[in-house]
């Protein structure tokens, strides 16, 4: 996965993570095996004893990482996002033109479409749990904030260059993005679900919308 490299961080998120002996970045294995389980189960059903388990190490171990559940809970949901983020900062970097720029979205979602789907279901759980991390909230909404933002810029720029149909770019925006979550949780749900088909198809309904046939049915047949 892409390193975040521009993303501002608002305080020290993510734990030091000194390699093992075989070059295992413990930390990040750690926080990897626990979205999975925060994922699959909920974060109240998951413990730090279920987590050791499923990774077959000592509770010890985790606990030299992360004070409790609720700090590695943090820790793996943040990131995550922060992978997500840094995937949208390389893309703005990288492409000059609004439809390889959106296909760059749909290409790196599909790329990072086990993280992106765990961090989202536990997004959800989190939202319907009265646990509370100030933290966590803000970069939740920075993160869809983010991707809103980087949708709705190159829409107005094809727009702006006539590559693209007149549309309303932040309710098209917020559309793919909501319905790109639901890709992301069905993923979770439903065990036969391709996501790489599912998300090629959404994209192919933005292009259509965007009045840009030919570039949606390129993408989806490539």
């Amino acid at each position: 996965m892409r390193q975040l490299k521009t993303v501002a961080v608002e305080s020290a998120v993510l734990p030091k993570s000194p390699r093992g002996a075989n070059g295992i970045d413990r930390s990040r294995e750690i926080m990897s095996a626990a979205l999975q389980l925060f994922a699959e189960r909920g974060f109240a059903d998951v413990t730090i004893k279920d987590i050791a388990g499923r990774l077959r190490i000592n509770t010890a171990l985790i606990y030299y990482y992360f004070r409790n559940k609720e700090d590695l809970f943090r820790a793996c949901l943040e990131a995550a996002v922060y992978d997500a983020m840094a995937s949208y900062d390389a893309i703005r970097g990288g492409e000059d033109h609004p439809v390889e720029r959106i296909n760059s979205w749909f290409n790196s979602n599909i790329e990072l479409a086990p993280s992106i789907a765990s961090m989202v279901k536990v997004m959800v759980d989190y939202a319907g749990s009265s646990l509370r991390l100030p933290s966590v909230d803000r970069l939740i909404r920075r993160f869809y904030e983010e991707e809103r933002r980087l949708l709705a810029r190159a829409i107005a720029e094809g727009v702006s260059s006539g590559e693209f149909q007149a549309v309303d770019g932040d309710r098209l925006a917020q559309f793919v993005s909501t319905h790109l979550d639901g890709i992301m949780v069905a993923s979770i749900i439903r065990s036969d679900l391709d996501i790489a088909d599912a998300v090629s198809t959404l994209r192919g309904i933005l292009f259509e919308s965007l009045g840009c046939k030919v570039a949606g049915k390129a993408r989806r047949e490539s």
